[in-house]
């Protein structure tokens, strides 16, 4: 991610919190990347998706935000699962 994307990014994050608290914030992205993804989340972003998806995926990232849940699409939760699972399987007992 490109430096003036990744502060524009911090930058409206910030601009969105302050004028609303309690802001559920999912960033829909032309072209996502696991990169830009990390650093929504990272902002207090609740969730990250392609700006293209259906309506009904968008009813269901809206269910999971409204009740506490992240919402990182498939492809970086199999991400982040198998990075988590050869952190634990690299651990002693």
């Amino acid at each position: 991610m490109n430096e003036d994307r990744q502060q524009w990014m911090t930058n409206t994050v910030a601009a969105i919190v302050k004028e609303y608290k309690n802001a559920q914030i999912v960033v829909l992205a032309n072209v996502p990347n696991h990169a830009e993804s990390l650093h929504a989340l990272s902002l207090g972003a609740r969730g990250y998706c392609h700006s293209f998806i259906s309506e009904a995926v968008l009813k269901e990232i809206k269910t999971v935000v409204s009740n506490g849940g992240i919402w990182l699409g498939q492809e970086l939760l199999q991400t982040l699962i198998e990075a988590s699972t050869k952190l634990v399987g690299n651990q002693p007992e």
